[in-house]
């Protein structure tokens, strides 16, 4: 949370008071949308910031338990891929969502911005993101990115739903339809995209990782981008 406020949608988002909030999903078999999922709200703040809250202690311990996920990461693995993407800047910082931790009606957890676009989009290759995106996931071991975990509107991509992220070896890969598309069709590193490894493999604590990541999964983090470096390559694999 020390962390949070240089950028202005954070501002943003840390400021003001929640002025309406829906739930959409819930971890505990409430009659919701999306009943069985991990908890999530639709909050409308009076500043009129509008977002998806997702609280400490709302998961669902079956879908945890699953990914390998310990209890609470999951809010926090929201914020620090936000923070990871703003560190390295354009073009990540762009399809991923800003994210701060903060309270809303009392409980702590992560706020995310909400970004326009459909879900279940099965033709994310037409935006021209998709390859900075699967190089993305790929760093930052994303477990779990299916149909209704990015957005598209028009020809632009936004990566959503960051819980199950920063993977370690031998954690589970439900979906990675960006990743596998990248190694695919176009897994060569870009010099962009050897820029920001480089930037990340520099950084003293890992733009800020390590200070927010249990350590097992920022060692994870950064052996995937040595290796990535050493390579030339984005590799489907952890």
């Amino acid at each position: 949370m020390a962390q949070q406020g240089g950028h202005r949608d954070e501002r943003s988002m840390l400021s003001g008071q929640p002025s309406a909030v829906e739930t959409l999903g819930s971890a505990k078999g409430d009659r919701t949308p999306r009943s069985g999922t991990n908890t999530t709200r639709r909050v409308e703040i009076d500043n009129g910031v509008v977002g998806y809250f997702k609280p400490f202690g709302g998961e669902n311990k079956r879908l945890e338990r699953g990914f390998g996920q310990d209890s609470a990461q999951q809010s926090l693995h929201e914020a620090a891929a936000w923070r990871l993407a703003s560190q390295m800047g354009p073009p990540w910082s762009e399809v991923v969502p800003p994210v701060v931790i903060r309270e809303i009606n009392g409980e702590l957890g992560s706020f995310a911005l909400q970004r326009p676009g459909k879900e279940r989009d099965q033709d994310p290759w037409r935006t021209g993101e998709w390859r900075e995106a699967g190089f993305f996931d790929c760093l930052i071991g994303q477990q779990d990115r299916h149909g209704a975990n990015y957005l598209i509107a028009g020809d632009r991509l936004s990566l959503i739903d960051h819980g199950y992220a920063f993977a370690r070896p031998g954690d589970i890969q439900n979906a990675s339809i960006l990743v596998w598309s990248r190694v695919q069709r176009d897994p060569a590193l870009t010099y962009q995209e050897r820029d920001a490894l480089q930037r990340l493999l520099s950084s003293p604590d890992l733009m800020g990782m390590e200070k927010v990541l249990q350590p097992s999964r920022s060692q994870a983090l950064r052996a995937r981008a040595e290796r990535m470096l050493s390579e030339g390559v984005v590799r489907d694999a952890y």
